[in-house]
């Protein structure tokens, strides 16, 4: 234990190995001015999140449009910087118009 530059209190040090790892902490105070202590420990890997980047890039392109007697206009910005083409698929009726 060493005292801390930052509001003066103890800290400790215990080092982790995540391949071997501790269940338990045991506590023993100098002088047995109090008595031993335990404290479970349940260390858990981070792990990293999925990410649907489906959705993320739709979110990102930020998707508006307008609509005239015979016109449409959409708009949108590149969901990431890699992106140079992008397809769309407008649907009237009973018929399907490709555009790219």
């Amino acid at each position: 234990m060493v005292k801390s530059i930052f509001k003066g209190i103890f800290v400790g040090y215990v080092p982790v190995d995540f391949d071997n790892p501790i269940n338990t902490l045991k506590f023993n105070f100098l002088y047995e001015m109090a008595e031993s202590c335990e404290l479970k420990v349940n260390l858990i890997k981070y792990k990293e999140p999925e990410t649907d980047y489906q959705a993320v890039y739709l979110e990102n392109m930020n998707i508006d449009f307008a609509v005239g007697g015979d016109l449409i206009n959409i708009y949108f910005q590149k969901a990431k910087h890699e992106v140079d083409k992008i397809g769309t698929e407008i649907y009237k009726s009973d018929k399907k118009i490709n555009q790219d």
